[in-house]
């Protein structure tokens, strides 16, 4: 038995590899730089896992969610693979101490977002491990012209950089050619070795159901087995589950809006049966890794089919035979194409909201680099009457074209002033108990509010008086019922970074031709996924392989277009 075989069932229980994994895995531990391309649940992870127990080296993943680095991490460490991520300094350890970890604790891989690679201090710092093989997952997101492209994943090339001798792995199941390239362009591995399967899932049957009321096709269809059902807004993913538990199908919701905690929560009943159904909007993504998954439904149109293709891949991983169901109607198009034209960005689309947001952050022409802002994108649409998908589209093309940066955030400020005389403050103060210890550290810190509102943030109070967060808004509702303060919460979405100069139309100018490659491809790609939905006479896995580009001569016998004529055997 080879040595990576022995690495297989030493670690894994497998006694085979599965399609090109064999290969894979013993180019990389050769020492290339490879891409490798394999449909969604093809066995990419172990690619990269299994030659982290060969390699004299760390491992270094960068992984876009911190949802699956901690999944994969708990699953290393579970089987015996020493393994950790890099978490946020404010509420662990701090990136030296971690660091340290990682060189003195010989762990053999170790996870990273992407977004940490924007320090140059944690750049410095890492290359004291010694890392031997570098990991880029979901490595389409790299790419502007992927259908989910993260602005921070262009760091990568700086950690890249930062390790000449280290080898390159990059990980994609569901890149075009134009992406790929990409890909290989980005991260700077020209020269490497390309590993590609066919996208083609022969166990998955595709199925398009038009239909007026979707909620009673959706009924119609659903069964008490394990299923996805996505859809575009949060409050739909409340009510279709709400509906399904009415029909006597245990079922959850799942969207982005929800803490950590509410989605380790919601994901573990789903994955341990207690809820057959989950109802989620893309946020249930990448990562989500059941076998049993017998059906995953679109109750709206997906954005585009490369998200189709990654959703629906989440059936039938266990090999059994599985099914898509796009629940749709011929209204639903005619809004897909209204909301295509009214969302189109032109020059003077791009230059308006560009000066609005120099405007909104007082930015003098001229100025502005290096100046970093808090940011509610929704407050800066309200303000200014802006349509606020075609706001987010422009904001990602400043983003992807290095005009500013933006970083999740989660950070939570208050606004708080005190509606009393210092008088009667300072009657309260000699009442000693922790209500009014918060309250002595905000006069004694902020004299002025007494006349104003002052912006505090709620994590330094609650570091500054060792009173826990959720104490502080106890106190403060009480302190407001009698009317001693009032005060407001402002909530961050991002900090946003202002990378250039504000030069209004000169810089807009420079940009135009790219905007119009990007529009000309939003419109490719709603042709591409309409004619897919809507013809009904052409086999639907054709028209999904010819998008990623390969050609399949035959029909295949898994969808049902006229061409194929198959029904799926319930």
């Amino acid at each position: 038995m080879s040595i990576i075989k022995n690495a297989l069932y030493k670690y894994w229980k497998f006694k085979n590899f599965i399609g090109k994994q064999e290969v894979v895995i013993n180019s990389i531990i050769d020492g290339n730089n490879i891409l490798v391309s394999l449909p969604t649940g093809g066995g990419k992870s172990l690619c990269y896992q299994l030659p982290s127990t060969l390699i004299k080296g760390t491992t270094f993943v960068i992984s876009p969610l911190i949802s699956l680095m901690e999944d994969q991490v708990y699953k290393m460490n579970r089987i015996g693979i020493s393994s950790f991520y890099f978490k946020s300094e404010e509420i662990n350890l701090s990136i030296d101490e971690q660091i340290n970890n990682l060189i003195y604790g010989n762990y053999r891989m170790v996870y990273c977002s992407a977004e940490r690679l924007n320090s140059s201090s944690f750049l410095e710092k890492i290359k004291k491990v010694n890392i031997k093989h570098i990991v880029v997952d979901e490595a389409h997101c790299i790419s502007e012209w992927g259908y989910s492209f993260r602005p921070s994943y262009r760091n990568i090339r700086r950690m890249i950089d930062a390790f000449p001798k280290a080898t390159i792995s990059a990980y994609s199941g569901s890149a075009t050619s134009r992406v790929k390239k990409d890909i290989i362009k980005n991260l700077g591995i020209e020269n490497c070795k390309v590993f590609e399967s066919s996208y083609e899932r022969k166990n998955i049957f595709y199925e398009i159901h038009q239909s007026n009321d979707k909620m009673k096709s959706l009924l119609k269809i659903i069964r008490n087995e394990s299923s996805i059902v996505y859809c575009k807004k949060r409050a739909l993913s409340k009510l279709i589950s709400k509906e399904l538990s009415k029909n006597g199908i245990p079922s959850d919701y799942f969207h982005g809006g929800l803490s950590s905690k509410e989605k380790k929560e919601k994901l573990n009943k789903w994955q341990n049966e207690k809820n057959k159904v989950i109802v989620g909007t893309s946020a249930f993504g990448m990562g989500i890794d059941k076998s049993n998954v017998r059906k995953v439904i679109h109750y709206d149109i997906p954005n585009s089919i490369e998200e189709y293709y990654q959703e629906t891949g989440r059936a039938g991983r266990d090999g059994k035979q599985s099914k898509a169901v796009l629940i749709t109607n011929y209204e639903e198009k005619k809004t897909i194409r209204e909301s295509l034209k009214n969302n189109h960005i032109d020059k003077s689309d791009l230059i308006k909201t560009y000066k609005k947001l120099s405007s909104f952050f007082q930015i003098p022409y001229g100025e502005g680099e290096g100046k970093k802002f808090d940011f509610q994108l929704s407050i800066f649409v309200k303000k200014y009457r802006l349509n606020h998908l075609k706001t987010t589209n422009i904001i990602r093309f400043l983003e992807i074209n290095n005009l500013i940066f933006l970083k999740r955030s989660n950070k939570l400020n208050l606004d708080i002033k005190i509606s009393t005389d210092s008088k009667t403050v300072n009657g309260i103060l000699k009442r000693v108990n922790t209500k009014s210890k918060m309250l002595e550290i905000l006069c004694r810190n902020y004299p002025n509010i007494y006349s104003k509102k002052v912006t505090i943030s709620v994590k330094k109070l609650s570091q500054f008086s060792k009173i826990d967060i959720k104490d502080i808004y106890e106190y403060l509702k009480f302190y407001k019922k009698i009317k001693l303060l009032d005060f407001n919460e402002k909530k961050y979405d991002y900090e946003l970074y202002w990378l250039k100069p504000r030069e209004d139309n000169y810089t807009i100018n420079i940009l135009l031709d790219k905007l119009n490659l990007l529009n000309n491809l939003m419109i490719y790609k709603t042709d591409k996924l309409l004619d897919f939905i809507f013809d009904d006479k052409t086999c639907k896995t054709k028209k999904i392989l010819s998008y990623f580009n390969e050609n399949k001569e035959n029909n295949c016998d898994h969808c049902d277009s006229i061409c194929c004529s198959n029904k799926y055997p319930e």
